[in-house]
């Protein structure tokens, strides 16, 4: 009976483990692609974001960001 406990607490630590870490990689995988939307890149240089790379990022106000996309075309 205890052996079974054992194997279910460790089943659990590792499926909850599995979902943060899911949970952690969308979470990166929708920054990032807002980041290439809202930020423009020169057109003649393909870019590849990696997942250790840092960008500077801005805190607009949402109306601010609204117009600046809006601008932006």
């Amino acid at each position: 009976m205890k052996q079974t406990h054992l194997f279910q607490g460790a089943v659990f630590f590792i499926l909850f483990l599995f979902i943060l870490t899911g949970a952690w990689m969308a979470d990166r995988y929708v920054e990032q692609k807002r980041m290439e939307a809202f930020y423009t890149y020169p057109e003649n240089t393909e870019t590849i974001l990696l997942s250790d790379e840092t960008m500077e990022k801005d805190t607009f106000a949402p109306r601010e960001y609204v117009k600046i996309k809006s601008l932006s075309g």
